[in-house]
């Protein structure tokens, strides 16, 4: 299910699940932390390929 999340709900240094529905979730890239928030996207630096990709925030889950 896709979240209801918001640009708001996300703050720098947050760590972060990708939605399973995504290419890059089953690439392996599941986890990542947030660097930037813009108005329509967060950035996440992905923990196993080291990239930093924007998505959208109704595709990623705040991970405690």
């Amino acid at each position: 299910m896709i979240t209801t999340n918001t640009t708001k709900t996300f703050s720098e240094g947050m760590r972060v699940q990708l939605h399973p529905g995504l290419d890059r979730w089953m690439m392996g890239d599941r986890y990542g932390q947030v660097i930037k928030i813009t108005r329509t996207h967060v950035h996440v630096a992905l923990d196993r390929s080291g990239q930093t990709v924007r998505f959208l925030p109704m595709h990623l889950t705040p991970n405690n």
